[in-house]
């Protein structure tokens, strides 16, 4: 008889009753199962097998009507019970966090896939470009605030502002980032005071020291070519001017008017715009590395902080 996994609720037909039952149903069980069982009622059997089942009979009855067994066999059946629960839930909680994980790793690789070709790069001239169109904020926090829309509108003088990323925190000033829509904007606006006069505002330009350096994505001679003053190839009637002709601006000043928007620089070649650079794809590369170039700028904002704190 293996005692290990002897159950009486079981020998007697019980278990579909639970550990709730009566005297009464478990006498009627007993005998129901022990005339089933008793040797003398087996004819032709195997004497030894029905020895041993009806002897398994009479110990699971006995186990049953004592009370004090019952009830130790009833928080055993209970603990098994409530341990095989536990285990099932571990075993959905497992499979849910592998789940999890398979779905976690999967998105990462996507997302380290899709950003394979975006990081950004320093040397090139979009880089400088991105950084020179930006401005530093900052202005004292307990003399009031300004929000995104009150940037752009006083920013909005200078040329057309293009995004405004405010910095959140608790320190004395606070700080945001404009980008521009043009670097002469930018540079118009940098150092300029702005803001209301009880809280003006600290503008500092991102890409001050910045030179030009040619871009590592063009292939070909134009790659390998040293940055050089450009002759411009057409006529000088087809660039607008923003002073009268035949006069040139005083050295050092700066024009208080933009015509527009992007104003021409006829010293530099035009972009070289071809056929491949109007696909979807980079357009898309191309909105990617302004993010990068963002979250540049807001890193090199965190860095200047970190050291003025420790200043």
């Amino acid at each position: 008889m293996d005692e290990k996994n002897f159950d009486p609720y079981a020998e007697l037909h019980l278990e579909g009753f639970g550990p709730n039952f009566t005297d009464e149903e478990i006498k009627k069980a007993y005998r129901k199962r022990a005339l089933q069982c008793h040797p003398d009622k087996q004819k032709g059997g195997d004497k030894a097998a029905a020895e041993e089942a009806f002897q398994r009979v009479k110990k699971a009855f006995e186990i049953l009507k004592d009370k004090d067994a019952k009830n130790l066999e009833k928080r055993e059946r209970e603990t098994e019970q409530s341990m095989n629960e536990e285990q099932a839930a571990r075993n959905k909680l497992k499979h849910e966090l592998d789940r999890i994980r398979r779905a976690t790793e999967e998105a990462r690789m996507q997302q380290r896939e899709e950003a394979a070709g975006f990081k950004p790069m320093p040397a090139c001239q979009g880089s400088n470009e991105q950084l020179k169109r930006t401005l530093k904020l900052s202005w004292e926090r307990a003399a009031g605030t300004y929000d995104a829309a009150r940037l752009k509108e006083i920013f909005s003088e200078f040329g057309e502002v293009e995004d405004v990323v405010l910095r959140d925190g608790k320190k004395k000033k606070a700080t945001a980032l404009i980008v521009m829509q043009t670097s002469a904007a930018a540079a118009f606006a940098a150092d300029t005071p702005c803001g209301d006069f009880s809280n003006p505002i600290d503008v500092k330009g991102m890409g001050e020291g910045v030179e030009d350096k040619p871009s590592s994505s063009f292939s070909g001679s134009a790659s390998r070519q040293t940055p050089q003053p450009q002759k411009s190839t057409f006529p000088a009637s087809s660039f607008p001017s923003t002073f009268p002709s035949a006069h040139a601006p005083p050295a050092g000043s700066i024009p208080t008017t933009f015509p527009q928007s992007k104003p021409s620089t006829p010293s530099r070649a035009p972009p070289v715009v071809g056929s491949s650079h109007r696909d979807y794809e980079n357009v898309t590369l191309m909105m990617m590395r302004q993010a990068a170039e963002r979250q540049r700028a807001i890193a090199e904002l965190e860095r200047e902080e970190k050291e003025q704190e420790r200043k």
